[in-house]
């Protein structure tokens, strides 16, 4: 059951990403130049991205990681496959020039989408602990306990060595 909601999760975002990319596309298509209409190639080039781009994201929102190793991993994870699906198979390696714009376009989009996120998380992070009052983790109330009364972490070795 968990691994249906995870592949549920992963599609879910799958099919958000592809939406916007095939949006995006058409709508370049249509507004910039009518020879960037994607063609069927560019079309499952997205849909793949798209997936892997799910499934990088799940990754990126597990608490396994601090978040700065989670973006760098997932920076590393996205930009391989978009060096394999796009540029690779795309055909922007016979020119040096397109290769390097192409790869700062998406280190510059994937920067500002990071940006976002991150923030966009702090956010709700800060706003989630906000209205609740702190709670110390070394308050003795809290444990049940009396005031002053001490109990130690590995038992009491003073008491052990009386015996």
């Amino acid at each position: 059951m968990k691994y249906l909601t995870a592949a549920r999760r992963v599609l879910t975002r799958a099919c958000v990403f592809y939406t916007v990319l095939i949006t995006a596309a058409y709508f370049l298509g249509a507004s910039v130049n009518a020879a960037w209409l994607p063609t069927v190639p560019t079309v499952v080039s997205l849909l793949c991205f798209a997936l892997w781009l799910g499934l990088s994201a799940e990754f990126l929102a597990s608490d396994l990681l601090t978040a700065p190793i989670r973006v760098i991993l997932h920076f590393a994870a996205t930009f391989l496959l978009f060096y394999l699906t796009f540029l690779r198979l795309g055909g922007y390696l016979k020119n040096g020039g397109s290769l390097f714009t192409a790869a700062a376009v998406y280190v510059f989009v994937y920067a500002v989408c990071a940006v976002v996120v991150l923030l966009v998380r702090w956010l709700t992070a800060e706003a989630e602990t906000k209205g609740k009052p702190y709670r110390s983790l070394f308050d003795a109330r809290e444990e049940g306990k009396k005031d002053g009364e001490y109990e130690p972490q590995f038992g009491d070795k003073r008491e052990e060595r009386r015996r």
